[in-house]
């Protein structure tokens, strides 16, 4: 397909060293412009990236407009786990458990086997994991999602799947290329800080993002990121 020969020409302009080895199958879709969209995740020997995937835009005359996404160069990591999900479960588990101990039974539901980039999702450097991604829940007012290290065991990362309200941060970048030098550690205004902060430009971006986070709760019932998109599920217990 046309995605494919646009990646096999571009390849090194996105760290992409074999297309047929890094690309998973493409999924397309179509909107109502007549446009296509075809989108590649990325696997690393046969596991998925979390996170990673390639975007190719052809407009309603089959002329490729953009190529957009996140894909992660460099990975090197052993992709055959010798920590069992069962034990990455427990370890999500116990992690949970310490961190929400007044909350009703926890479960540790599915494990998903991944490659995954610490920092990826917040923008900044990080190493690379071959991970065991676990839901931890209740049903009720806890979904976590748990990465522990498929080699050592180890505790890695976490995402929450359930907030109860808006939990914002807003960064200046000081005139430098996002995130700038004082993400994560110095944020500029924080959820619950005095709003208007009396700097315009930020003010019109908070409130932006509030209006956006509304919209989607609102009208699509999306309050969260879902990490659960996709594949290599194996029950965890």
């Amino acid at each position: 397909n046309r995605s494919a020969e646009f990646f096999a020409d571009y390849a090194g302009a996105f760290g992409i060293t074999s297309v047929a080895g890094e690309l998973g199958e493409a999924r397309v879709t179509k909107d109502r412009q007549g446009g296509t969209r075809v989108t590649h995740k990325q696997v690393y020997k046969g596991v998925p990236v979390f996170g990673a995937e390639l975007n190719v835009h052809f407009d309603a005359a089959d002329e490729l407009t953009a190529v957009n996404g996140t894909f992660v160069p460099g990975i090197a990591v052993n992709p055959s786990p010798t920590r069992s999900a069962d034990e990455a479960g427990k370890a999500a588990l116990a992690k949970v458990q310490a961190d929400n101990a007044q909350a009703a039974a926890l479960v540790a539901s599915k494990a998903t086997l991944l490659v995954y980039r610490e920092g990826l999702a917040k923008g900044v450097a990080g190493a690379n994991h071959l991970a065991w991604q676990i839901e931890v829940g209740n049903g009720v007012d806890v979904r976590e999602f748990v990465y522990i290290d498929a080699h050592t065991g180890k505790y890695v990362d976490q995402i929450t799947g359930i907030h109860d309200g808006k939990f914002r941060r807003a960064y200046d970048a000081g005139g430098a290329t996002a995130p700038g030098p004082n993400y994560p550690a110095a944020p500029f205004w924080v959820e619950g800080n005095p709003f208007p902060t009396g700097t315009t430009e930020a003010d019109n971006m908070i409130q932006a993002s509030s209006e956006v986070y509304d919209l989607f709760k609102n009208a699509f019932g999306r309050v969260s990121f879902d990490p659960t998109q996709s594949s290599r599920v194996v029950p965890a217990g």
